[in-house]
């Protein structure tokens, strides 16, 4: 698996868990069973005081003060990464942006969150695409619609399916649920 403590190879999940707490053992233990490297989280309802813990990961969150939304990235301690100070500019957006300091594949992990409430434009998918490089995953509950991962396709997800194509990014959902549940 790592050669030289760099990675060649590194198992990344995406959830949107709608509160991690209550689900936190099944989480740890999934974690664990699957051999997982990373985990990007979108709703993760944590409030920014909040201990949260789960042994053997680092956990970089971005919590909302009203306790709802939020995103994590966890990364097993075997996992070298740095937390960039990188910022939507759109702040109805939340993002997290990690650098992966040992993996030859991939550079830069950015989860987001936007809520379907929130008013978006391209402009704001431009900013967001723009920040990583042909090495960077881009992972989230972005609440849009195209029908490359979708039954419907709509504003929103024009815009980010456009964006996509001009920053020579791909998608990789095939229309599987990231929400599933966990007792």
């Amino acid at each position: 698996m790592a050669n030289n403590n760099t990675y060649m190879n590194l198992n990344i999940i995406q959830w949107n868990c709608q509160s991690i707490r209550p689900k936190s053992r099944s989480f740890e233990s999934f974690l664990n069973q699957e051999k997982i490297h990373i985990a990007v989280l979108s709703e993760t309802w944590l409030e920014p005081e909040s201990y949260f813990r789960i042994s053997e990961y680092n956990t970089y969150r971005l919590d909302r003060e009203d306790g709802y939304g939020g995103v994590a990235i966890m990364t097993h301690r075997s996992v070298k990464c740095v937390v960039c100070t990188t910022k939507s500019r759109n702040p109805g957006i939340e993002l997290l942006h990690i650098k992966i300091l040992n993996c030859q594949h991939i550079e830069n992990i950015i989860s987001i969150y936007c809520p379907s409430t929130v008013h978006t434009t391209q402009s704001d998918w431009d900013a967001i695409f723009s920040i990583g490089n042909s090495k960077t995953l881009i992972l989230g509950d972005f609440n849009a619609h195209h029908s490359n991962w979708s039954l419907r396709t709509d504003r929103r997800g024009s815009d980010i399916f456009d964006t996509m194509l001009d920053y020579n990014f791909i998608h990789l959902n095939d229309g599987s649920f990231t929400r599933i549940r966990m007792v």
